[in-house]
């Protein structure tokens, strides 16, 4: 792509409707100083940047399903299976049991839900951890609640 300007001599129709004459200044692809000699001077180049990209869409997330799909047979009907999902239970809802990672009173339960720990007395449904822990901070969470 190039800018170009109208020497004189005459008018010139361009494609794009309009009716250029002397001084005016056309950006077009086409090399008007090449077919239309002394009538046309090319200026400069326009370089014309693509535009910018999207940044790239974050990767997928593969989130843990705490109970698998199963396929049961359909009653009465050869060959076809519905597809069901086992309803979780409570340890299920409190996320995945990872309590072997640890090194806690056997007392205590810790459960992972994607990046985040919990953890569990016995079988109480609230954990004692207020707010969601990293890993690190499980065993001394422990510590310092069995210290209260």
């Amino acid at each position: 792509m190039a800018r170009f300007e109208h020497l004189g001599g005459g008018s010139h129709h361009h494609t794009d409707g309009k009716e250029y004459t002397k001084g005016d200044i056309l950006v077009t692809e086409w090399d008007l100083e090449k077919a239309f000699p002394g009538k046309w001077r090319r200026i400069e180049e326009v370089v014309v940047s693509p535009p910018a990209s999207p940044p790239p869409a974050p990767p997928p997330v593969l989130v843990k399903s705490a109970a698998p799909p199963t396929a049961v047979p359909v009653p009465g009907e050869k060959g076809k299976v519905k597809i069901a999902l086992k309803a979780p239970s409570a340890a299920d809802a409190r996320g995945d049991d990872v309590t072997k990672e640890f090194s806690v009173d056997k007392s205590f339960k810790v459960f992972q839900r994607g990046e985040v720990y919990h953890v569990y007395e016995g079988d109480k449904t609230e954990p004692v951890n207020k707010k969601a822990l990293k890993k690190a901070e499980v065993e001394p969470t422990v510590k310092k609640y069995l210290e209260e």
